[in-house]
């Protein structure tokens, strides 16, 4: 599959189906009802990020030039919201799509900010809808906006990117703000973002992890301190960087990394363990792009090579089970982890 279309670009699952954007070739699926048979979308272009919208039943699709596609399965229809239709002078691609409780559809872009669409509806046209273009210049530097991640403390989103700082959107004055940094950290190509109830926010800036305590200052909200881990890895490299945070619970933080596996850190003493599924030869099995934890307490893990289930003894020995072609889940990236009642999907 990869030779054909080339790179995947994001992955959801729709029910069963499964929907794979590839970077310069468009959109499938795979139907599940036909043994996973292959549906090739009419999108002639490259696809970034694909989002399963939790407030209705639509996969938005953000593409590299053609604006963002919603498709619904039940009516098997799709609406374009295309980048010819939005004030904006350049065609840049959307690397995040995001919806939030407000009915708002968010945007993350490259070089062309934050496209903020309210009360979005697939059956209006862009004109019939509000429309914000949200940006942040930084010293003329190209902003690339990557990823959303909801506050559940303070009436704001999260906004990373390629940096330099770390942005957030307030719902009070309806405004892109900084986060204020007087620290000697830097904050830079944010992947992964996760708050805890505590004031902290984790950050995977880069290969590097940063854990932020976050207070509230006149001027905004500031980092009052920001404490980075840089773990010590096998063959660690500059572009293993970390794509997935998870919190299991007030001590224990699941850190994936781009090609060197998985982290387990305990917040409360800073040990942490180092765990790589290479093991059989596989290098993409180390390569994770999500986490999620089950009903069962298992560690689920989403990586180049499948699904990987993680169990972890009270006596810190580990074992894992790769789910790849020979259980019928064919060999593509799972970057988004999605809980439902009958199992995990990628």
């Amino acid at each position: 599959m990869i030779q054909e279309s080339g790179k995947i670009g994001a992955i959801a699952f729709d029910n069963d189906d499964i929907l794979i954007g590839f970077e310069t070739n468009g959109l499938i699926r795979l139907i599940a009802e036909q043994d996973y048979q292959v549906e090739k979308f009419n999108i002639n272009c490259g696809v970034f990020s694909l989002w399963k919208d939790k407030q209705q039943d639509i996969i938005w699709i953000g593409t590299d030039g053609q604006g963002v596609y919603a498709w619904t399965k039940d009516e098997y229809t799709f609406t374009n919201i295309s980048l010819n239709e939005l004030p904006i002078n350049k065609k840049r691609p959307i690397r995040a799509v995001y919806t939030d409780k407000y009915n708002t559809l968010w945007l993350g872009t490259k070089d062309n900010g934050v496209i903020k669409i309210s009360n979005y509806d697939t059956s209006k046209s862009i004109q019939m809808i509000m429309l914000h273009i949200l940006q942040l210049k930084k010293d003329s530097l190209i902003m690339l906006f990557s990823q959303f991640a909801p506050s559940n403390i303070y009436p704001v989103l999260w906004i990373g990117s390629n940096g330099p700082g770390l942005n957030y959107y307030s719902f009070s004055d309806n405004k892109i703000h900084s986060l204020i940094n007087n620290t000697n950290q830097d904050i830079v190509h944010v992947h992964s973002m996760s708050e805890t109830n505590d004031s902290l926010l984790w950050v995977g800036a880069g290969n590097t992890l940063l854990k932020i305590g976050i207070r509230q200052h006149k001027q905004g909200l500031e980092a009052n301190k920001i404490q980075a881990f840089n773990f010590k890895v096998p063959h660690k490299q500059k572009n293993n960087q970390i794509y997935a945070i998870y919190p299991e619970n007030d001590s224990i933080i699941w850190i994936g990394m781009r090609g060197n596996g998985v982290i387990r850190l305990n917040s409360h003493t800073e040990d942490y363990s180092f765990i790589s599924f290479d093991r059989n030869g596989i290098a993409p099995m180390s390569d994770i792009l999500c986490i999620h934890q089950d009903q069962n307490e298992d560690i689920w893990l989403g990586t180049s090579y499948g699904l990987t289930k993680l169990q972890i003894s009270p006596n810190g020995n580990y074992d894992y089970k790769n789910f790849d072609e020979n259980e019928g889940y064919p060999i593509i990236q799972y970057t988004e982890s999605l809980k439902t009642k009958k199992g995990i999907y990628g």
